[in-house]
């Protein structure tokens, strides 16, 4: 998504341009359905090609609230290569897309395909986007994830909801020095906190802080600029 700062800081053009598909992850109840519309609305807002695509079957986040979501045929033996079309379809088109897997995130299928290089090949950009709470239920998910898509390419978003500022910070602190995410973000993975406001028309308001202190969108990251 166009950002005016990022874009006087990123020097490369055609990386700037690349398409992306962008996948929110994370267990139930840790934002990730919430990011997702904030996400979709400031893509709208900026006029930004995105297609969004939920194929959640089972708990559908984005669906029943935009017009335009792709969603999945409903047998399940024809998901995997419907998938594979629509993906095919955003990539030969050159438009970036937001992908809700859903359960398919964990099935052999996906682990089979070789996404990643293939998206690589053919210029687009494959990135997650990993939404977090202090519990430790969100964290396993993660090693799987760093597995699959390399951690320059990994946003975690430690969502904050109900905690205040300082308390938040001791709340996630085991989180921050779990092994595993520590290495994450050693090996490039970029950590940034989202405040989850009770209020959901109040999209507008939703700000990540990064872990430095400055301020900015969640989608002010390099890897989500297009």
């Amino acid at each position: 998504m166009p950002s005016d700062t990022l874009l006087a800081n990123n020097t490369n053009a055609a990386e700037r341009h690349r398409a992306k598909l962008i996948l929110p992850i994370g267990s139930g109840r840790t934002g990730k359905s919430f990011w997702s519309r904030w996400f979709i609305d400031r893509a709208a807002e900026r006029r930004s090609q995105l297609d969004i695509i939920d194929g959640d079957t089972i708990n559908p986040g984005v669906a029943p609230l935009y017009k335009s979501v792709l969603v999945p045929p409903a047998f399940r033996g024809d998901q995997p290569p419907w998938f594979e079309k629509t993906i095919e379809s955003a990539v030969a088109t050159r438009r970036s897309a937001l992908l809700e897997l859903g359960f398919w995130l964990f099935d052999d299928w996906l682990a089979e395909l070789p996404l990643a290089e293939t998206l690589e090949e053919n210029g687009v950009d494959l990135i997650a986007v990993y939404l977090m709470t202090p519990d430790a239920y969100s964290l396993p998910r993660l090693p799987y994830i760093l597995d699959l898509i390399k951690p320059p390419r990994t946003l975690i978003v430690m969502n904050e909801w109900g905690f205040e500022a300082d308390k938040a910070r001791a709340a996630f602190a085991p989180i921050l020095a779990n092994p595993i995410v520590a290495a994450a973000e050693a090996d490039g993975a970029r950590i940034v906190t989202m405040p989850h406001l009770d209020d959901a028309e109040a999209l507008d308001a939703i700000r990540a802080l990064r872990r430095d202190g400055a301020s900015g969108a969640v989608a002010d990251y390099p890897a989500l600029s297009a």
